[in-house]
């Protein structure tokens, strides 16, 4: 059995159109115009909400990618994902954000498992608080697309793809 990287498996531009899709489905106004989504990578010292799905490949199955997806925001970005998703018209909780980031890592997760060859398992999301420890130097790291909101443009979220 052989593996195939994320980036084989799962394009950039692939990434960009998921990020994408899911945020012309939430975003209450979209003729406000289209935040931009673009191939980038966080800064590294900026803190975030994250969540992390794993993509188990399937063992049976060559090129079955493994790896992870995980969605980092930042608490503004956050907030608003959670406003927009939960139509919420007062703040969001925080309970609220992780719960929006975890479901967002689960539906990106899901189609990028979707994408990959055999299927394989989708592992539930897990949420935590702290730095983004996600960049290119990190070896297993094999591309990151980012949005930001079109009148604040310092929050940022941002999905990562790592490999196994």
């Amino acid at each position: 059995m052989t593996t195939m990287d994320a980036a084989a498996a799962v394009s950039t531009g692939d990434m960009v159109a998921l990020v994408g899709d899911l945020w012309t489905s939430v975003v209450p106004f979209p003729e406000e115009g289209a935040a931009p989504v673009e191939a980038t990578w966080p800064s590294p010292a900026q803190a975030v909400v994250r969540g992390t799905v794993d993509v188990e490949g399937a063992a049976d199955v060559e090129g079955a990618w493994s790896g992870s997806v995980v969605v980092s925001c930042d608490e503004e970005s956050g907030l608003r994902w959670a406003r927009a998703m939960l139509a919420l018209e007062e703040d969001a909780t925080a309970a609220d954000v992780e719960d929006t980031v975890a479901e967002i890592a689960n539906v990106l997760g899901g189609a990028v498992k979707a994408q990959c060859a055999g299927g394989g398992r989708l592992l539930l999301p897990v949420v935590d608080h702290g730095e983004v420890g996600v960049g290119p130097s990190d070896p297993r790291a094999s591309l990151a697309v980012s949005l930001s909101w079109p009148d604040a443009p310092d929050a940022v979220f941002t999905v990562s793809l790592l490999d196994a």
